[in-house]
């Protein structure tokens, strides 16, 4: 049966055992014509043959888009979310330290215009953190364990932010 459908013989196996494509006679053997017939039928069906191209086509298009992701990668269009979070990280945290030291440096012993700009770069940082709280809850990450929030008043008492533990 394999050199009449110029098929290897474990494909002749898988068509008869796995694929039920052919079948053999109760002696064991094959009835040619019978088998010939179903093949070529097999191979002509529609619903295999779109099956097939669905598949294939799924795979290019799948190939493509890993090779466009490569390319924009090689391009730098594309960047590692690791390298991308650790360039933002050290972007914010070297603003956020620089602004930590506006007061002493705008002011000098000026204690009011001192109060001022810490005032100015304390809201400008709650600005921050609630932007940063807004994306955080966008891409569904966990709140905070003590749920504390800072508001944007400072406590006249001690010059430092006050918290609120709601």
């Amino acid at each position: 049966m394999a050199a009449h459908l110029d098929l290897s013989i474990q494909r002749i196996t898988q068509l008869t055992n796995i694929e039920h494509v052919i079948t053999k006679l109760p002696n064991g053997k094959y009835d040619q014509d019978e088998c010939r017939v179903c093949y070529l039928r097999w191979l002509r069906d529609p619903e295999r043959r779109s099956a097939r191209s669905k598949v294939d086509a799924e795979f290019i298009a799948a190939k493509t888009e890993l090779i466009t992701i490569r390319v924009r990668e090689k391009k730098r269009d594309l960047v590692e979310m690791e390298e991308a979070q650790a360039v933002m990280e050290k972007m914010v945290s070297t603003t956020i330290v620089t602004m930590g030291g506006m007061a002493a440096r705008i002011g000098g012993h000026d204690m009011a215009l001192r109060r001022k700009v810490d005032q100015v770069v304390f809201e400008t940082r709650v600005q921050l953190a609630n932007l940063y709280q807004q994306f955080a809850d966008e891409a569904g990450e966990p709140p905070f364990k003590d749920g504390r929030y800072i508001t944007t008043e400072i406590a006249e008492e001690d010059g430092k932010p006050s918290t609120n533990d709601g």
